[in-house]
């Protein structure tokens, strides 16, 4: 008998694989299986953080219009030369808080959880530009629902900056 032979039962059977390319094509699909759900987790975060990214420019130039009533009309009676809308840190915060409660509950799109201002950082630096910094939680498609209990995602955060300038 050859070593690729053995017997059975009187029989003689040749010697097979014994069920490891099955588990070999198993540990591949798993593998595979991982990588795909990897993969579309990482894309879903990119684009959840470029949804914020475009509420919070939108946000910026809506907060740059918002301007900041007493020191335009303060700079238009001294014949100071006013060449973009001055703003203050409370009128770029009112803009923004103004433009999110437009969206009705959609910032971000349909990923991103827990859309809020981060008051410290949204505001103005110059007078003239207006600086939005938004915060949210990502959700990761597939294993969201098992991270759900956890309360768990990825935090975004986001900073823009966008002026208004006053044409003649």
């Amino acid at each position: 008998m050859t070593d690729r032979m053995s017997t059975v039962g009187g029989r003689v059977v040749p010697r097979g694989d014994g069920g490891q390319v099955l588990l070999l094509t198993l540990a591949y699909g798993l593998i595979a299986l991982l990588l795909v759900v990897v993969v579309a987790a990482v894309t879903s975060i990119y684009l959840q953080r470029k949804e914020l990214l475009s509420v919070a420019d939108a946000a910026a130039l809506d907060a740059a219009d918002a301007a900041d009533e007493p020191a335009y009309f303060d700079a238009l009676t001294s014949n100071t030369d006013v060449v973009f809308v001055p703003l203050t840190d409370d009128s770029v915060r009112d803009g923004v808080r103004a433009y999110l409660a437009s969206l009705a509950g959609r910032p971000g799109g349909a990923g991103v959880r827990a859309v809020a201002i981060d008051e410290s950082a949204t505001g103005t630096d110059d007078g003239t530009s207006a600086i939005v910094v938004l915060t949210g939680v990502a959700t990761l498609p597939v294993v969201s629902s098992v991270l759900e209990g956890a309360g768990s995602g990825i935090a975004l955060r986001v900073r823009t900056e966008a002026q208004a300038p006053l044409v003649p």
